[in-house]
């Protein structure tokens, strides 16, 4: 840790503010992440979620990795996908590169949440569990 660099407090540990933590503890900063819940991704419970790929020129897993973190998680890329408008057309999209990107969410192995906790863990970042914050700590 750089001493000249001042410490940061974050409220949650989602993946944005396990995020932050990284890339800030990675930048020489003391970082401290509060979470009020016992665990990262507890309001989750293997549920699947998309990362979508569709917004940017980019791959967001290409993008991720250029922000310094390592999207160790688990992530099936689906190119196809048939939708269903309010008269039930099916409505049929195809893409050459992946639309999104299916994660799993919650306390599991691989899961987004809990990677995203090991690497901010090996950065350095002390996550409180069970202490909520209704404002940050100075420097947050």
């Amino acid at each position: 840790m750089d001493p000249e660099k001042g410490g940061v407090s974050i409220c949650g540990s989602g993946p944005a503010g396990l995020a932050a933590a990284i890339t800030l503890a990675k930048g020489g900063r003391r970082v401290i992440v509060y979470e009020r819940r016992t665990e990262v991704g507890s309001r989750f419970h293997n549920d699947l979620q998309g990362l979508e790929n569709w917004t940017t020129q980019g791959d967001v897993l290409e993008e991720i990795a250029a922000l310094g973190i390592a999207p160790d998680f688990s992530a099936t890329p689906f190119y196809e996908v048939v939708l269903f408008d309010p008269h039930g057309r099916e409505h049929h999209y195809c893409s050459p590169r992946p639309m999104a990107y299916i994660v799993h969410r919650g306390g599991i192995e691989n899961s987004l949440d809990m990677e995203l906790k090991k690497q901010a863990l090996d950065a350095g970042v002390e996550i409180h569990f069970g202490e909520s914050c209704r404002r940050l700590p100075e420097g947050g």
